[in-house]
């Protein structure tokens, strides 16, 4: 009997079954863990799907830039109509 360090469970089996056994050690993103097949790899995500996401993330951050003009904006004016009435003030006092 032979012990392989990259498998967890000692094997009593024929070639062939130790062949696929060792097959699935070395699938990507799939990793045996107390006896078990852990699925490390990415989602699958096709083309549509991505420019898909992609229009939708371009859509709210165009949303969000609009917000920020109109707040950066209305700072100016707020700044721009006290500086106006302070010089209204002072003109009127003359």
């Amino acid at each position: 009997m032979r012990v392989y360090p990259y498998i967890t469970q000692r094997l009593h089996i024929s070639n062939k079954i130790l062949y696929l056994c060792l097959k699935r050690q070395t699938m990507d993103g799939l990793k045996m863990k107390d006896g078990r097949e852990i699925n490390e790899r990415p989602d699958g995500v096709t083309g549509i799907a991505m420019a898909a996401k992609l229009r939708s993330e371009f859509k709210s951050s165009k949303t969000v830039r609009n917000i920020a003009d109109g707040i950066e904006l209305a700072e100016q004016r707020k700044a721009a109509n006290e500086a106006m009435m302070k010089s209204l003030k002072n003109f009127m006092k003359l």
